[in-house]
């Protein structure tokens, strides 16, 4: 009788966890999970700014002759002593901006379907912010990335990168060739010019709310000062983007 006792609760039990046999499905949100969730959009945007490559302080001096360093395992001490190799790269820029871009792109192809807020205004207004730090982004990266990888052919012609303005999956054709120098700067300068078009100078700024206020129509000092006040100082701003343009 104990042994009925035993099994009838273990076979309940059993039948309730039928994912310890049949596993259950990953909890990882698909990049469409982004429409409905305003924060969840903002960290695909928000990568891009993670892989900023002066967003810490490198000490690439210990690869020339200003200083020394004590680490061993230092990548630029290594790269400096004849280990510079495609697995130790510290001045590499390609990976993390190509990466940021291809966030970018993926982001810029799906913001105009986001709920932003409830407010109508609001949200167009957050729209239009976040996709003009997209595009300010996308040029900044293609700056560091035709800085660091630009460079004259065996025949003198002047090349920056591929130019992708769209995100890449697993059927793109990753071979296309590299874009000119000039056709680069063109790219970068698009950008800049969306960016500037929605961007304020400074976040917080009263003559750029005011200015704000007179592009959206209808919209009221509050609903400005939710998108483009001084809560967002430290994102990219025309100033900042004007830098890149000088």
């Amino acid at each position: 009788m104990k042994k009925y006792l035993f099994i009838i609760p273990l076979a309940a039990m059993l039948a309730s966890c039928d994912d310890l046999f049949e596993p259950a499905i990953e909890n990882n949100l698909g990049i469409d999970h982004m429409y409905n969730n305003a924060q969840y959009a903002e960290g695909i945007l928000a990568n891009g700014y993670t892989r900023i490559p002066i967003a810490s302080y490198s000490f690439n001096e210990v690869a020339t002759d200003d200083a020394v360093s004590n680490d061993t395992g230092n990548s630029y001490r290594k790269a400096a002593a004849g280990s510079w190799t495609a697995d130790n790269n510290p001045f590499d820029r390609w990976t993390q901006c190509k990466s940021a871009i291809q966030y970018i792109n993926m982001f810029l192809e799906r913001c105009d379907r986001v709920h932003w807020a409830d407010d109508e205004l609001v949200s167009q207004m957050f729209c239009d912010r976040e996709k003009a730090e997209a595009y300010a982004l996308r040029a900044m990266y293609n700056y560091f990335l035709l800085e660091s990888h630009a460079g004259y052919t065996s025949d003198g012609r002047l090349l920056g990168v591929p130019i992708l303005e769209t995100a890449e999956d697993q059927s793109s054709n990753f071979n296309i060739p590299r874009n000119t120098f000039e056709e680069c700067v063109e790219a970068i300068r698009r950008d800049a010019a969306m960016a500037l078009d929605v961007l304020p100078w400074e976040y917080g700024n009263a003559e750029e709310m005011t200015r704000l206020q007179n592009r959206y129509s209808g919209a009221s000092m509050t609903q400005v000062t939710r998108v483009f006040g001084d809560n967002f100082c430290g994102r990219i701003s025309g100033r900042v983007v004007e830098a890149f343009l000088a």
